[in-house]
């Protein structure tokens, strides 16, 4: 998602590249196919990644990825770095390599036409560390209260001057309306339908799911008297569900020259812009890319060296919260079926059917035994939701290797 986002943005970009003071025809049979290059090189030793597309139509949300390909990240000092294509568009070195200080990086591509593409040269701008990553009760400018994820740091490198941040948030999930026992169906054939109560296998009760952030996130010190950040990264509202039990989030902290800043920065402005293709159309939006074999080809996106730091926290909601409680992600209503259609009216003839079976496929699972049949419950089992009872529908039921309890 996080990908298809940046891409739209780009995409976006590219036809305010060919075309900022005129009308841009926004017609299919006239839209081009642009490279959209993202790569962004660490100081991290690493495998370090390249990714290739296309873009194709512009009322399309999908992209072409651009496989094939030849490429390679050259030094000042004469060291080659070559890459290997792993999944389709992916192009990932073939061994570890970390991005040093006061070195200059070019990136170099061949795609598989034969068309060649280089980028400016690129070098880590400045190195700041991360001293601390907190969670502060925070209000909105809209009066919303909630959980600020602050980044702190600071450092005597004059020149880290322009941040990017990119976080990944992990949450634990707890299914309320729980059971280790399920319903499955035995016969399903009108009038000899039949279930058993099993116990189920699958431990279901306690998930956890990751979400990358997508937003392009940037803050700067230029206009401050130091190179100190106190920055909020994230923010999340109080009746979050993320926040319902214990959170965990990793934030990146991406030193940035400003050229990358400028460029991402406007991106950020397009993307929150009402009407890109409006009459109060921005500049040109230039990335460091261009093709060698077309001087006039148009190519999508930017080549950054950067160093990082980054950092992860937990914490529990009741820790900020402690007489609060997030309502479940469903509203789970529970029912209770019969296993044989009754009538509506007395004398009527019943539905040739069985609501309990019919429940049972349409994703009610069994919750409880019904001990105390009413008129609105008159089944012998209690049904809720499946993602009231299962929380694999949420996430995963494997703990990450990085969680703390």
């Amino acid at each position: 998602m996080k990908s298809l986002k940046i891409f739209l943005i780009l995409f976006c970009a590219s036809f305010i590249l060919t075309s900022c003071l005129e009308e841009i025809p926004l017609t299919n049979s006239e839209s081009k196919s642009f490279l959209v290059i993202e790569s962004t090189i660490t100081n991290e030793y690493k495998f370090q990644t390249v990714k290739l597309s296309r873009t194709i139509e512009l009322d399309s949300l999908n992209s072409i990825k651009e496989t094939n390909a030849i490429v390679v990240i050259k030094d000042d000092s004469n060291n080659s770095f070559n890459f290997t294509e792993t999944d389709d568009g992916i192009y990932v070195s073939n061994n570890e390599f970390e991005a040093e200080l006061n070195k200059n990086y070019t990136l170099e591509i061949t795609t598989k036409d034969g068309k060649r593409y280089t980028s400016k040269q690129q070098k880590i701008a400045g190195v700041n560390e991360m001293d601390s990553l907190e969670a502060k009760l925070g209000t909105k400018t809209n009066g919303e209260e909630g959980i600020n994820i602050v980044v702190n740091s600071n450092t005597t490198d004059e020149n880290a001057q322009y941040y990017r941040y990119e976080y990944e948030e992990t949450y634990k999930i707890i299914a309320p309306l729980w059971s280790n026992q399920k319903l499955e169906i035995i016969i399903d054939e009108f009038p000899f339908s039949e279930v058993a109560l099993v116990t189920d296998p699958v431990d279901n009760k306690i998930c956890y799911n990751t979400i990358n952030s997508s937003d392009i996130i940037q803050t700067e010190t230029t206009l401050l008297s130091g190179n100190d950040v106190n920055f909020n990264v994230h923010f999340l509202g109080k009746n979050d569900f993320k926040v319902s039990h214990r959170y965990s989030v990793l934030v990146k902290q991406y030193v940035e020259n400003l050229e990358a800043y400028t460029y991402f920065n406007t991106l950020k402005k397009l993307s929150e812009s009402q009407g890109i293709f409006t009459q109060n159309q921005p500049g040109l939006v230039v990335g460091n890319i261009s093709s060698v074999s077309d001087i006039d080809e148009n190519v999508i996106g930017f080549f950054e060296v950067v160093s990082v730091s980054e950092k992860r926290i937990f914490f529990n909601y009741e820790e900020y919260y402690p007489d609060g409680e997030v309502d479940y992600i469903s509203d789970c209503v529970i029912t209770a079926p019969p296993l044989l259609a009754v009538a509506a009216f007395p004398g009527q003839k019943p539905p040739q059917t069985s609501p309990l079976v019919n429940a049972l496929k349409q994703n009610s699972i069994f919750y409880l035994l019904n001990s105390e049949p009413t008129e609105q419950l008159i089944g012998n089992y209690l049904l809720v939701p499946r993602e009231c009872g299962d929380c694999t529908v949420l996430g995963s039921n494997v703990k990450p290797t990085f969680w703390i309890d």
